[in-house]
């Protein structure tokens, strides 16, 4: 089957990833809008980006019945244009592999971030982190392995335990009184969290007016309002930081899924 990459705003990785189809043999085309007619055969279609709803239900109805479609989490009012479709929606981000391949590009964009803004080296600084999943814990192990303290704020006590095992400091989420004046020693926070207002006023008012704020989660309303200008938004780093790394493994986890469906399809 061809490949169509939907991309309203094609990038760098989205040029890399064109690049890497072609050179395996694969026929491939990006579009950047959903026009024309409904295409009559099945394809791979991939959306490597958030796309607002209506954009998404608007690429769909050019698809093909029984088409295969790559991207992230499905929005609920997609279920049934899928199921109209006979489509078949893979879920990259919850492949284990990907998740982690994509959460160390991700840490290492955020690392590159905080380093060309930050005046002091790694060895000197305290990170905070929110959060205890695979981006939390890439960009605890990335940064710590160049030297940094690390702050972790988690909701489980489970989550903190797990932290303090690996040497981490492990505070409370939301945020207690008494371990506001810890905040004021870190030079950066990084919400790896996808829940709204999870960056509170009183997680980001506990930060000196010097500390750096960054938003690594996709969530459009993670922050409070009276914050939203001081934190740096991070949406889909791997893609800005390290462009040809980021559609490597997009790449990869794609070809390998398509593998296992001709498989399963010339078994039926």
């Amino acid at each position: 089957m061809d490949h169509l990459i939907f991309a309203p705003r094609p990038d760098a990785r989205v040029a890399a990833l064109e690049k890497l189809f072609s050179d395996h043999g694969k026929r491939v085309a990006v579009k950047r809008r959903a026009s024309g007619r409904a295409r009559k055969n099945p394809v791979y279609a991939i959306f490597p980006f958030a796309i607002p709803e209506d954009e998404l239900l608007a690429f769909l109805g050019t698809l093909a019945p029984r088409s295969v479609c790559f991207g992230g989490h499905l929005p609920d009012a997609a279920l049934p244009r899928i199921r109209q479709g006979a489509f078949i929606w893979i879920d990259l981000l919850v492949q284990k592999r990907f998740q982690a391949e994509n959460s160390a590009l991700t840490a290492e964009g955020a690392m590159s971030v905080f380093l060309r803004e930050s005046p002091r080296a790694l060895r000197d600084s305290t990170i905070a982190l929110t959060g205890s999943g695979a981006l939390a814990r890439a960009c605890a192990e990335r940064f710590s392995k160049n030297g940094a303290k690390i702050v972790i704020l988690a909701r489980s006590k489970e989550a903190r335990n797990k932290a303090r095992k690996r040497g981490y400091l492990a505070l409370h989420l939301p945020l207690k009184r008494k371990e506001r004046k810890v905040l004021r020693r870190c030079d950066a926070l990084f919400n790896t969290v996808p829940a709204k207002g999870i960056l509170s006023s009183v997680l980001l008012s506990s930060f000196s007016s010097e500390a750096r704020l960054y938003d690594l989660a996709s969530g459009a309303e993670n922050a409070d309002l009276a914050y939203t200008l001081r934190v740096q938004k991070l949406p889909a780093l791997p893609a800005r930081a390290c462009p040809e790394s980021a559609a490597r493994i997009l790449f990869s986890a794609i070809r390998k899924t398509e593998k296992q469906l001709e498989k399963r399809k010339d078994a039926l």
